[in-house]
């Protein structure tokens, strides 16, 4: 087997990654994925990911003027908390210039640099003060401001964030005093774009369930923010407004002069410092938009779904299976996972992000294909729908699955009626109030939730080839880019559809169905093929098998484990040939039921998975 003898170069991926050359940092972090048998595994996922992400930014990056790909590429490198590429002027990008410019201006004066942002988040009650010359600050003239929720609860629920999650960022501090939460955040953190953008719907029309009152539209910001120096001393702001004289006449107390604030606000603005941030994140999106058509309103391309709720109901599933456990044991695991995800669900509900729902989830077998699911946009519909999941939980009446759209990674949920009024498929799907005591439907409802839970369905979904091949489809059918096929040719999608240039030059339209069967077998091919090389390597540790720590080659040892990877060959392929040439095992299938001479179908199907296991084992010698 090929070695790669020269340590692995951080800086060289960083750089790959900073250019956005997927393709290339796939190839790198091929020759070093090492480790035991599972840490192969997820680095193998991680790489496949890549070359997925290579495909979609290449097209993407390919449809675009400059200026739509300069937004294009800091939007790519922010989202993967990446580094700016540079060269000898700086950094190339000019709104990473723009970003980097910001960042280290925000909390700084003419004198101090602030090396991290401070961002305090008011408490659900917040004190009013009347301030009377020559007594001072008063609070039982003035009535506090009471809210639903404490400032730094919205701002978790906004951004889909935990606490947990969030103290256990690198580079960010979080600390309650006086029932006052301030996150301290290093401009160095590879999360600070994230979270100081995060901050954008953290006012007075937001709270832990979405917005309150639409009309609004300039709310005032529940957040304060400073910039500490490199020795964590808070910097004055340089606009901050000197003591008032004392004749002025009492005035209710207003924490957005400088110098009457209280202890626990005392040094800092009121929020809004950051604005430039979310500017610049805007523009970007609005150019990025100008390529791929703007925010989806809607998913018409296929919902694929997994029957499981999560990557830990998987492995449950999976231990029944093998009978590592037993029935019950199952059971009591599944109640637990589901009993997670519905707390989740009850602690905050789902959140800002996004809503996507179908009217009827085809519960009788009915394909998700046929069905579209409509994004809901309005801010009240948002709530209903964030009560009608809740009351779900309460009724027993919700199931979780994880799901995923092109590019999109998340939660299905589907909610089914407690009574239902009708079986008409024809009827459109509604909801009562049930005299108040909550929503009650009256027709079963699905709904997808991009981004919830959405790495979890990510590493589930990408293991499943079948699954994989579908949304590489539906990525073509976006992006339009072509995929190279072993043994076939070269799967294509233009705005006519899909077709496939034969190793000959011929091109043929092929269905979607058969684009999609097409991906499978590439998949299968590479999956094999990383399975079978697995044989080489010591399980538990990731150490040669075949080799001494002077890459010599033991022939005996060599030959055991290429005998092993050939047995592996053989398994797989024959085990792929249902998804893979699914007419041609049904027609042997039928012959068989019939007493029919398959004699001729079962020869062209032993010689398509040898030549598909001829084809693998050939690329094993090569490596």
């Amino acid at each position: 087997m090929a070695t790669n003898n020269n340590p692995f170069d951080i800086n060289r991926a960083i750089a790959l990654q900073a250019n956005h050359r997927y393709f290339e940092l796939a190839d790198y972090l091929s020759q070093y994925n090492n480790g035991n048998k599972y840490e192969r595994q997820i680095g193998y996922q991680q790489i496949v990911a890549l070359r997925q992400q290579g495909r979609m930014y290449n097209a993407l990056y390919n449809k675009a003027n400059n200026e739509q790909r300069q937004a294009i590429d800091f939007l790519q490198t922010i989202s993967e908390n990446g580094t700016f590429a540079r060269d000898k002027s700086g950094i190339i990008n000019p709104f990473g210039h723009q970003y980097v410019n910001i960042l280290n201006n925000l909390g700084s004066n003419e004198k101090q640099k602030a090396t991290t942002v401070s961002v305090k988040f008011e408490p659900k009650v917040v004190k009013k003060y009347v301030d009377i010359p020559l007594i001072g600050k008063v609070d039982w003239l003035a009535k506090d401001e009471t809210y639903d929720n404490n400032a730094y609860d919205v701002f978790l629920k906004q951004n889909n964030l935990t606490d947990k999650q969030l103290k256990s960022m690198d580079g960010v501090k979080v600390s309650t005093v006086n029932g006052v939460t301030t996150v301290d955040i290093k401009k160095t953190s590879r999360d600070a774009f994230r979270l100081l953008t995060g901050l954008k719907n953290v006012d007075t029309n937001h709270n832990t369930k979405g917005v309150i009152d639409e009309t609004v539209t300039d709310a005032d910001k529940r957040y304060y923010i400073a910039g500490k120096d490199s020795a964590g001393n808070l910097i004055k702001p340089a606009d901050a407004i000197g003591t008032r004289h004392i004749m002025d006449v009492a005035t209710i107390y207003d924490k957005t002069k400088n110098d009457n604030l209280d202890k626990d606000f005392k040094g800092y603005l009121k929020g809004g410092q950051n604005r430039q941030l979310n500017d610049l994140l805007d523009q970007a999106k609005a150019l990025q938009a100008q390529v791929t058509g703007g925010d989806k309103q809607h998913f018409s391309t296929s919902l694929m779904v997994s029957s499981a709720s999560s990557a830990a109901e998987e492995q449950v599933n999976a231990a029944l299976a093998r009978g590592m456990i037993t029935p019950a044991q199952a059971g009591d695991y599944l109640t637990m996972i589901k009993r997670d995800l519905d707390n989740q669900v009850l602690g905050g509900g789902i959140g800002e992000n996004d809503i996507y729902v179908s009217g009827y989830p085809g519960d009788d077998g009915e394909d998700n294909e046929s069905r579209e699911y409509e994004k809901v946009s309005d801010a009240k519909q948002r709530d209903y729908y964030n009560n009608l999941i809740k009351h779900a939980v309460l009724d027993g009446t919700i199931s979780y699955h994880m799901a995923a759209s092109g590019d999109k990674f998340g939660t299905q949920i589907v909610i089914t009626p407690k009574n239902p009024t009708s079986t008409d498929k024809t009827e459109s799907n509604t909801v009562t109030d049930d005299n108040g005591e909550g929503p009650e439907v009256a027709r079963s409802i699905s709904i997808f939730i991009p981004d919830w839970n959405g790495q979890d369905a990510e590493q589930s979904l990408r293991r499943n080839t079948k699954t994989r091949a579908a949304l590489e489809a539906n990525n073509m059918e976006t992006y339009d880019y072509d995929m190279d096929i072993p043994q076939e040719g070269t799967l294509r999608h233009t705005e006519s559809g899909f077709s496939l240039v034969g190793n000959d030059n011929e091109e043929v339209p092929v269905s979607k169905e058969d684009a999609q069967r097409l991906l499978n077998k590439r998949f299968i091919i590479e999956d094999v093929t990383e399975e079978a090389k697995n044989s080489f390597y010591d399980p538990s540790t990731g150490n040669s098998l075949v080799t001494d720590s002077q890459g010599n080659i033991n022939q005996a040892n060599y030959k055991r484990a290429y005998d092993n990877a050939n047995k592996i060959i053989d398994i797989r392929t024959m085990q792929a040939m249902q998804d893979i040439y699914p007419e041609t095992v049904s027609r042997i299938q039928e012959y068989t039921q019939n007493n029919m001479d398959a004699t001729a179908l079962q020869e062209e199907y032993n010689a398509e998975r040898e030549s598909i296991a001829a084809y693998i084992k050939n690329m094993i010698n090569q490596d």
